[in-house]
Formats: structure tokens, sequence, C-alpha cells
């Protein structure tokens, strides 16, 4: 995982980040960052704020406003404080579905060395009720009753700058690329149940693959790999 060093231009390494999403800031929302962030120079903390930043209008300027958009906890120099905030934030500023995000990042944490996105989405979408709720709409007409890739794809958008990638069993995993994000997601309450889930998820995935080869697919090996970490960790 990586390390963490200072970064004595907060400003410039946002404005780096911004542009890579092909945004900027106004003068009035610069000076108004500059200010919150003057005791943080961590390069993750303003990546995290990064996230934040850049789906700010370029109409909101007034202190007020934007007061109300970058949230208290978020400024804080603590970096296990503000990604706290930005996961809660996943579903209560930006509205994606609580039990999804929940599920998405306690499957990546639990797995250890991360998921392939095509195996993410197979463990999630073995829960048909859990599928059901997140797109009633389209249940009855999706015959293979898989999680809606627009649900998948919004999300990653949002925790795509904190993932690395590692190719291990030909498959490309994706898993979280700093502890503090770990250890956020350790802290989750229902990082246990989500952890069971998974396990549930695997089997039935096993019991879905029995009549192909064992080395065809990682469900066996997951498998063993998290019926140990449960407990140990809990």
């Amino acid at each position: 995982l990586h390390e963490i060093s200072e970064f004595n231009e907060p400003v410039t390494l946002l404005k780096r980040l911004l542009l890579s999403q092909s945004r900027t800031l106004q003068p009035e929302q610069e000076s108004y960052f500059k200010k919150k962030f003057r005791l943080s120079h961590l390069p993750l903390c303003l990546k995290v704020a990064a996230q934040e930043v850049k789906t700010w209008k370029s109409t909101v300027r007034t202190e007020d406003d934007l007061h109300s958009l970058l949230s208290d906890t978020l400024c804080k120099a603590s970096a296990r404080d503000m990604i706290s905030s930005y996961l809660s934030s996943l579903s209560v500023s930006l509205h994606h579905n609580k039990w999804f995000v929940s599920k998405v990042l306690g499957y990546i944490y639990t797995a250890q060395n991360g998921l392939s996105e095509k195996e993410l989405l197979e463990l999630i979408s073995t829960d048909h009720n859990f599928i059901e709720t997140m797109a009633p709409d389209t249940w009855h007409r999706n015959v293979t009753h898989e999680l809606p890739l627009i649900h998948w794809s919004r999300l990653f958008a949002e925790i795509e700058p904190f993932l690395k990638v590692v190719l291990e069993d030909n498959e490309v995993l994706m898993s979280f690329s700093h502890r503090e994000f770990n250890t956020a997601i350790r802290n989750i309450d229902d990082i246990e149940f989500e952890h069971q889930s998974i396990i549930q998820a695997v089997k039935a995935l096993i019991v879905k693959n029995k009549h192909k080869l064992f080395s065809s697919n990682r469900w066996g090996k997951l498998l063993v790999q998290l019926v140990v970490d449960l407990k140990v960790k809990y």
C-alpha cells in the first residue's frame, strides 16, 4: 500500500487532479478551498477533496454556498476522518444506494487482494433480492437478473482514483491503494455482514460452476481466504 508524504502546495495539486477530469476552479472557489485546507498537506486528503470539488458548478461562488458543499469533516487534517466522511458522502450527497456502496466497498476490502470487475458484478448478482431492490423496474424484463451496469459505472467513477490494479491468476484485480481506505472500510458498521454475504455469494458461484474445472476460476481459492479471514478479523 502507498505511503503518504506531505505536499506543500495543496491548490496546485488540486488543480492538477481537476484538470485530469477536465474541471477547473473559479477564483472564489480557489480562495475558499485554500482557506479550508491551509492545515492539510497530504496528497490523499487533497485527492479525496477533489472528488467533491469536481461536482461544484462554476456558478457556485459565495462562501455560504461553498461551505455547504465542502463538509467541515472533509477539511480536517486527519486522513482517516476525511476518508470516512467521503465514503459516507457516496450515499448521502452523491446519491448512490447505501446498500450498494456498502456491498461494493465490503466485497473489495474482504477479498484481500481484490476482485476483478467481472468477479465483483457476478458476486453481487447472486443476491436476487438485492438486485430487485436496486432495479425494480427492470427486474422482470432482465432475464439474467444481473446488476444493471449503470449503477456500477457511476460508483466506479467515484472510487476509481483510490483503486490500484494488479494482475493475479490471469485476472486484473481491483483493491484500494491506501491503507487508510481499508481502515475506514473495516470500521463500517455492517462490514462483518458483508464479509458473510460475500462468502455466501462465492459458495453460490462454486455451485453454479461445479461442472467446470476447479482451476477455471478463482472461487475456490477466494472462499478459503474469506473463511480464514472471517475467523481472524471478527
